[in-house]
């Protein structure tokens, strides 16, 4: 009886120590060290009307020396410069050694620069691009080239016409698709 106690001890004691803590937690770690991050967006130039909200796709991938994606690394994500939100703020690569967030914003008027972050340690990668507010056209003028154009029957008249399109604070919008209609005129 006593052997069979010993036994199982030995036994319960050997499995315990096999055992890990915590079995369903593993430690990520990366294949190799991570010598450098590269930072990508969609686009390096956001043009959209002033006061709505916008999304940016970011990727970030982090690489080894030989330029390898590396899989699960811990990168974390920030705005340097700009207004907006990146989310979510730390992420674990995947296969590839890339992850996926989105850059939230409302688009402010005018011309402003954001900058983004990814960090794995001391490792730092960073990318930097241009959002465009427009506001709302709120006035077009017409500039022709001669106030008055008279053309005999049977013939054709040209008027060169330069047109300029402002929001309220008088500065041009850009992009603004604009349709002319002649109308017959006589006196």
């Amino acid at each position: 009886m006593k052997r069979l106690v010993l036994i199982i001890i030995t036994c319960c004691a050997v499995f315990l120590l096999g055992c890990e803590d915590n079995p369903m937690e593993e430690e990520r770690r990366p294949h190799d060290p991570i010598t450098s991050i590269e930072v990508r967006v969609t686009t390096n130039e956001l043009t959209a009307p002033a006061g709505v909200m916008r999304a940016v796709g970011v990727t970030a991938i982090a690489r080894s020396a030989n330029g390898v994606g590396q899989p699960d690394v811990e990168l974390s994500l920030s705005v340097l410069e700009g207004i907006g939100l990146i989310g979510p703020q730390t992420a674990i690569t995947d296969e590839k050694g890339q992850i996926s967030v989105s850059y939230l914003t409302v688009v402010p008027s005018g011309q402003s620069i954001v900058k983004l972050r990814a960090t794995y340690g001391q490792v730092v990668g960073e990318k930097q691009f241009t959002i465009n507010g427009v506001n709302h056209p709120s006035s077009i003028e017409l500039f022709p080239e001669t106030s008055e154009l008279t053309v005999s029957r049977n013939t054709n008249g040209t008027i060169k016409l330069e047109t300029v399109v402002t929001d309220s604070s008088s500065v041009g919008v850009p992009g603004v698709r604009l349709r002319y209609q002649l109308s017959k005129f006589s006196e």
